[in-house]
Protein backbone atom coordinates (compact mmCIF):
# COMPACT_ATOMS: atom_id res chain seq x y z
CA UNK A 1 0.00 0.00 0.00
CA UNK A 2 2.51 2.23 1.06
CA UNK A 3 4.67 1.69 -2.52
CA UNK A 4 1.56 2.52 -4.26
CA UNK A 5 0.82 5.78 -2.50
CA UNK A 6 4.74 6.28 -3.25
CA UNK A 7 3.88 5.70 -7.12
CA UNK A 8 0.92 7.82 -7.16
CA UNK A 9 2.83 10.69 -5.65
CA UNK A 10 5.60 10.24 -7.61
CA UNK A 11 3.19 10.33 -11.21
CA UNK A 12 0.77 12.95 -9.50
CA UNK A 13 4.34 15.09 -9.48
CA UNK A 14 5.45 14.53 -12.57
CA UNK A 15 2.08 15.57 -13.90
CA UNK A 16 2.18 18.88 -11.83
CA UNK A 17 5.85 19.30 -13.07
CA UNK A 18 4.37 19.40 -16.91
CA UNK A 19 2.89 22.39 -16.32
CA UNK A 20 6.02 24.62 -17.48
CA UNK A 21 6.83 22.20 -20.59
CA UNK A 22 4.06 23.43 -22.39
CA UNK A 23 1.88 20.76 -22.33
CA UNK A 24 -1.20 22.20 -19.90
CA UNK A 25 -3.06 20.24 -18.19
CA UNK A 26 -6.58 19.84 -18.99
CA UNK A 27 -8.95 20.19 -16.23
CA UNK A 28 -12.21 19.41 -18.47
CA UNK A 29 -12.33 20.16 -21.94
CA UNK A 30 -14.23 22.95 -23.90
CA UNK A 31 -16.77 21.22 -26.10
CA UNK A 32 -15.07 22.11 -28.99
CA UNK A 33 -12.45 19.75 -28.29
CA UNK A 34 -14.79 17.64 -26.99
CA UNK A 35 -15.98 17.21 -30.50
CA UNK A 36 -12.46 17.48 -31.75
CA UNK A 37 -12.19 14.18 -29.89
CA UNK A 38 -14.97 12.83 -31.26
CA UNK A 39 -14.23 13.41 -34.50
CA UNK A 40 -10.64 12.89 -34.50
CA UNK A 41 -10.75 9.52 -33.29
CA UNK A 42 -13.59 8.63 -36.12
CA UNK A 43 -11.11 8.54 -38.99
CA UNK A 44 -8.37 6.15 -37.40
CA UNK A 45 -10.96 4.12 -35.88
CA UNK A 46 -12.48 3.38 -39.52
CA UNK A 47 -9.39 3.25 -41.74
CA UNK A 48 -8.52 0.68 -38.79
CA UNK A 49 -11.24 -1.47 -38.73
CA UNK A 50 -11.10 -1.66 -42.91
CA UNK A 51 -7.64 -3.22 -42.10
CA UNK A 52 -8.47 -5.08 -38.36
CA UNK A 53 -6.65 -3.02 -36.30
CA UNK A 54 -7.75 -0.89 -33.52
CA UNK A 55 -5.40 2.54 -34.23
CA UNK A 56 -4.72 3.55 -30.85
CA UNK A 57 -1.14 4.11 -32.66
CA UNK A 58 -2.40 6.85 -34.13
CA UNK A 59 -4.95 8.13 -31.36
CA UNK A 60 -1.91 9.09 -29.35
CA UNK A 61 -0.13 11.95 -31.59
CA UNK A 62 -3.79 13.31 -31.26
CA UNK A 63 -3.89 13.24 -27.44
CA UNK A 64 -0.16 14.34 -27.68
CA UNK A 65 -1.16 17.16 -30.08
CA UNK A 66 -4.28 19.14 -30.72
CA UNK A 67 -6.22 17.69 -27.35
CA UNK A 68 -2.66 19.22 -25.54
CA UNK A 69 -2.41 15.83 -23.26
CA UNK A 70 1.05 15.55 -21.78
CA UNK A 71 2.43 12.39 -22.48
CA UNK A 72 1.84 10.92 -19.16
CA UNK A 73 -1.36 11.87 -19.51
CA UNK A 74 -1.84 10.19 -23.30
CA UNK A 75 -1.01 6.99 -22.10
CA UNK A 76 -3.56 6.03 -19.43
CA UNK A 77 -6.58 8.20 -21.53
CA UNK A 78 -5.56 5.85 -24.54
CA UNK A 79 -5.61 2.87 -22.64
CA UNK A 80 -8.87 3.66 -21.80
CA UNK A 81 -10.27 4.26 -25.18
CA UNK A 82 -8.21 0.92 -26.18
CA UNK A 83 -10.56 -0.88 -23.42
CA UNK A 84 -13.79 0.64 -24.77
CA UNK A 85 -13.21 -0.39 -28.57
CA UNK A 86 -11.60 -3.86 -27.23
CA UNK A 87 -14.91 -4.74 -25.81
CA UNK A 88 -17.29 -3.77 -28.40
CA UNK A 89 -15.08 -5.76 -30.63
CA UNK A 90 -15.08 -8.54 -28.49
CA UNK A 91 -19.11 -8.61 -28.51
CA UNK A 92 -18.78 -9.23 -32.34
CA UNK A 93 -15.95 -11.20 -32.62
CA UNK A 94 -15.84 -13.62 -30.00
CA UNK A 95 -19.55 -15.39 -30.69
CA UNK A 96 -18.36 -16.77 -33.99
CA UNK A 97 -15.23 -17.69 -32.69
CA UNK A 98 -14.16 -21.18 -33.12
CA UNK A 99 -12.59 -22.28 -30.26
CA UNK A 100 -11.23 -25.90 -32.18
CA UNK A 101 -8.79 -23.47 -34.23
CA UNK A 102 -7.18 -22.33 -31.02
CA UNK A 103 -6.03 -25.74 -29.69
CA UNK A 104 -2.54 -26.03 -31.65
CA UNK A 105 -1.46 -22.53 -30.65
CA UNK A 106 -2.97 -22.42 -27.03
CA UNK A 107 0.11 -22.71 -25.18
CA UNK A 108 1.19 -19.86 -26.77
CA UNK A 109 -1.18 -17.83 -26.45
CA UNK A 110 -1.51 -18.45 -22.28
CA UNK A 111 1.84 -18.13 -22.13
CA UNK A 112 1.90 -14.73 -24.42
CA UNK A 113 -0.99 -13.61 -22.41
CA UNK A 114 1.04 -13.94 -18.92
CA UNK A 115 4.00 -12.61 -20.52
CA UNK A 116 1.98 -9.28 -21.22
CA UNK A 117 0.14 -9.22 -18.04
CA UNK A 118 3.29 -9.00 -15.81
CA UNK A 119 5.03 -6.65 -18.35
CA UNK A 120 2.05 -3.82 -18.56
CA UNK A 121 2.24 -3.29 -14.82
CA UNK A 122 6.50 -2.34 -14.98
CA UNK A 123 5.60 -0.42 -18.34
CA UNK A 124 3.24 1.59 -16.09
CA UNK A 125 5.86 1.99 -13.66
CA UNK A 126 8.56 3.48 -16.28
CA UNK A 127 6.20 5.94 -17.56
CA UNK A 128 5.50 7.52 -14.22
CA UNK A 129 9.07 7.57 -13.63
CA UNK A 130 10.83 8.25 -16.76
CA UNK A 131 12.39 11.99 -16.94
CA UNK A 132 10.29 13.55 -19.30
CA UNK A 133 13.19 13.96 -22.23
CA UNK A 134 13.98 9.97 -21.79
CA UNK A 135 9.60 8.91 -21.99
CA UNK A 136 9.77 11.55 -25.33
CA UNK A 137 12.32 9.74 -27.21
CA UNK A 138 10.57 6.34 -26.05
CA UNK A 139 7.83 6.93 -27.24
CA UNK A 140 8.64 8.90 -30.30
CA UNK A 141 10.92 5.35 -31.22
CA UNK A 142 8.15 3.48 -29.97
CA UNK A 143 5.07 5.40 -32.77
CA UNK A 144 8.23 5.63 -35.76
CA UNK A 145 8.37 1.90 -35.16
CA UNK A 146 4.53 1.03 -35.45
CA UNK A 147 4.68 2.86 -38.21
CA UNK A 148 6.63 1.49 -40.05
CA UNK A 149 5.13 -1.91 -39.85
CA UNK A 150 1.76 -1.21 -41.86
CA UNK A 151 4.04 0.11 -44.25
CA UNK A 152 6.15 -3.01 -44.47
CA UNK A 153 2.82 -4.57 -44.18
CA UNK A 154 1.04 -3.57 -47.15
CA UNK A 155 4.35 -4.50 -49.45
CA UNK A 156 4.59 -7.55 -47.82
CA UNK A 157 1.38 -9.17 -48.08
CA UNK A 158 0.64 -11.02 -44.56
CA UNK A 159 0.81 -14.85 -45.50
CA UNK A 160 0.95 -18.15 -42.74
CA UNK A 161 4.40 -19.23 -42.46
CA UNK A 162 4.93 -21.14 -38.99
CA UNK A 163 8.41 -20.16 -37.86
CA UNK A 164 7.74 -21.39 -34.52
CA UNK A 165 8.17 -25.33 -34.44
CA UNK A 166 5.13 -27.43 -33.04
CA UNK A 167 6.97 -27.96 -29.78
CA UNK A 168 5.39 -27.20 -26.76
CA UNK A 169 8.25 -25.95 -24.63
CA UNK A 170 9.37 -23.80 -27.92
CA UNK A 171 6.00 -22.15 -28.13
CA UNK A 172 5.68 -21.18 -24.28
CA UNK A 173 9.06 -19.71 -24.43
CA UNK A 174 8.18 -17.69 -27.60
CA UNK A 175 5.43 -16.75 -26.57
CA UNK A 176 6.32 -15.58 -22.89
CA UNK A 177 8.60 -13.81 -25.02
CA UNK A 178 6.21 -12.23 -27.08
CA UNK A 179 4.00 -11.21 -23.97
CA UNK A 180 6.26 -9.38 -22.50
CA UNK A 181 7.43 -6.94 -25.96
CA UNK A 182 3.69 -6.62 -25.81
CA UNK A 183 3.17 -5.65 -22.50
CA UNK A 184 5.63 -3.02 -22.26
CA UNK A 185 4.95 -1.64 -25.50
CA UNK A 186 0.82 -1.43 -24.66
CA UNK A 187 2.01 -0.07 -20.94
CA UNK A 188 4.37 2.81 -22.44
CA UNK A 189 2.06 3.97 -25.30
CA UNK A 190 -1.16 2.69 -24.26
CA UNK A 191 -2.58 0.33 -26.67
CA UNK A 192 -4.14 -2.70 -27.25
CA UNK A 193 -0.84 -4.10 -29.32
CA UNK A 194 -2.71 -5.75 -31.93
CA UNK A 195 -0.17 -4.00 -34.77
CA UNK A 196 2.26 -6.92 -33.26
CA UNK A 197 0.55 -9.77 -32.13
CA UNK A 198 -1.15 -10.16 -35.56
CA UNK A 199 1.48 -10.51 -38.21
CA UNK A 200 3.74 -12.44 -35.59
CA UNK A 201 1.23 -15.01 -34.81
CA UNK A 202 1.10 -15.24 -38.80
CA UNK A 203 4.01 -15.57 -39.45
CA UNK A 204 5.72 -17.39 -36.13
CA UNK A 205 2.79 -19.58 -35.63
CA UNK A 206 1.22 -19.79 -38.67
CA UNK A 207 -2.13 -18.68 -38.08
CA UNK A 208 -4.57 -17.49 -40.86
CA UNK A 209 -5.40 -13.26 -40.47
CA UNK A 210 -8.76 -14.14 -38.91
CA UNK A 211 -7.57 -16.50 -36.81
CA UNK A 212 -5.00 -14.10 -35.49
CA UNK A 213 -6.75 -11.45 -34.71
CA UNK A 214 -9.17 -13.28 -32.63
CA UNK A 215 -6.16 -14.54 -30.75
CA UNK A 216 -4.82 -10.69 -30.64
CA UNK A 217 -8.69 -9.95 -29.08
CA UNK A 218 -8.10 -12.85 -26.32
CA UNK A 219 -4.54 -11.53 -25.11
CA UNK A 220 -5.14 -7.75 -25.26
CA UNK A 221 -8.69 -7.41 -23.10
CA UNK A 222 -7.03 -8.64 -19.53
CA UNK A 223 -3.38 -6.98 -20.08
CA UNK A 224 -5.60 -3.74 -21.32
CA UNK A 225 -7.46 -3.98 -18.66
CA UNK A 226 -4.74 -5.00 -15.82
CA UNK A 227 -3.41 -1.22 -17.50
CA UNK A 228 -6.18 0.83 -17.06
CA UNK A 229 -7.16 -0.86 -13.35
CA UNK A 230 -3.76 0.11 -12.22
CA UNK A 231 -4.03 3.59 -14.24
CA UNK A 232 -7.37 4.41 -11.85
CA UNK A 233 -5.24 3.13 -8.97
CA UNK A 234 -2.82 6.29 -9.44
CA UNK A 235 -5.71 8.58 -9.91
CA UNK A 236 -4.77 9.12 -13.22
CA UNK A 237 -8.86 9.32 -14.48
CA UNK A 238 -10.86 12.26 -13.46
CA UNK A 239 -14.44 13.05 -14.44
CA UNK A 240 -13.42 15.18 -16.42
CA UNK A 241 -11.19 13.37 -18.56
CA UNK A 242 -13.80 10.27 -18.94
CA UNK A 243 -16.51 12.95 -20.03
CA UNK A 244 -14.82 15.24 -21.81
CA UNK A 245 -12.31 12.76 -24.14
CA UNK A 246 -12.56 8.92 -23.28
CA UNK A 247 -16.33 9.02 -23.68
CA UNK A 248 -16.38 11.09 -26.91
CA UNK A 249 -13.23 8.76 -28.54
CA UNK A 250 -14.61 5.90 -27.49
CA UNK A 251 -17.88 6.04 -29.30
CA UNK A 252 -16.23 7.44 -32.10
CA UNK A 253 -13.66 4.58 -31.92
CA UNK A 254 -16.89 2.22 -32.29
CA UNK A 255 -18.66 3.79 -34.45
CA UNK A 256 -15.42 3.66 -37.05
CA UNK A 257 -14.54 0.65 -36.21
CA UNK A 258 -17.45 -1.41 -36.57
CA UNK A 259 -18.16 0.79 -39.94
CA UNK A 260 -15.00 0.04 -41.32
CA UNK A 261 -15.58 -3.70 -40.36
CA UNK A 262 -18.15 -3.81 -42.58
CA UNK A 263 -16.46 -2.48 -45.66
CA UNK A 264 -13.90 -4.32 -45.77
CA UNK A 265 -12.31 -5.07 -49.43
CA UNK A 266 -13.67 -2.09 -50.98
CA UNK A 267 -10.63 0.08 -50.50
CA UNK A 268 -7.29 -2.77 -51.27
CA UNK A 269 -5.69 -3.30 -47.70
CA UNK A 270 -1.98 -2.63 -48.56
CA UNK A 271 -3.19 0.97 -49.99
CA UNK A 272 -5.08 1.51 -46.64
CA UNK A 273 -1.87 0.17 -44.51
CA UNK A 274 0.39 2.15 -46.39
CA UNK A 275 -1.65 5.01 -45.58
CA UNK A 276 -2.05 4.22 -42.07
CA UNK A 277 1.91 4.11 -41.48
CA UNK A 278 2.48 7.02 -43.10
CA UNK A 279 -0.09 9.06 -41.26
CA UNK A 280 1.11 8.19 -37.83
CA UNK A 281 4.95 8.79 -38.92
CA UNK A 282 3.80 12.18 -39.94
CA UNK A 283 1.62 12.91 -36.99
CA UNK A 284 4.23 11.84 -34.53
CA UNK A 285 6.97 13.82 -36.41
CA UNK A 286 4.90 16.90 -36.02
CA UNK A 287 4.22 16.09 -32.38
CA UNK A 288 7.56 15.67 -31.32
CA UNK A 289 8.06 19.07 -33.89
CA UNK A 290 5.82 21.25 -31.62
CA UNK A 291 6.95 19.74 -28.38
CA UNK A 292 10.56 20.85 -29.02
CA UNK A 293 8.98 24.25 -29.69
CA UNK A 294 6.81 24.33 -26.63
CA UNK A 295 9.80 23.65 -24.37
CA UNK A 296 11.81 26.03 -25.88
CA UNK A 297 9.52 28.41 -25.05
CA UNK A 298 8.72 27.32 -21.78
CA UNK A 299 12.80 27.72 -21.18
CA UNK A 300 12.95 31.37 -23.01
CA UNK A 301 9.84 32.06 -20.26
CA UNK A 302 11.56 30.84 -17.67
CA UNK A 303 14.86 32.87 -17.75
CA UNK A 304 12.58 35.70 -18.59
CA UNK A 305 11.41 35.26 -15.20
CA UNK A 306 14.81 34.68 -13.32
CA UNK A 307 16.44 37.52 -15.05
CA UNK A 308 13.30 39.84 -14.34
CA UNK A 309 13.51 38.68 -11.07
CA UNK A 310 17.11 38.90 -10.21
CA UNK A 311 16.69 42.50 -11.56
Amino acid sequence: MNAMMAEQDDWRGRIAGGRGTGYPIPQGLPPAQSWLAFAGALPIAFVGGLIGLGGAECRFPLLAGPLRYSLREAVPVNLAVSLVTLLAASVVRLPTLHFALLHPVLPAVLAAMTGAMGAVPVAARAVSRLPDARLAQTVRGLLMAMGVMPIAGGWVPLRAVGLIPAVVPVQLIAGLLLGVVVGVVSGLLGIAGGALLIPLFVFAYGLDIATAGTVSLLISLPIVAIGVARWARFGAYHQHTLRSTIAPMGASSVIGAMSGGLLVGLVPAPLLSVSLGTLLIGATWRTAAQARQAGCAAVQRSSRVDEHTTA
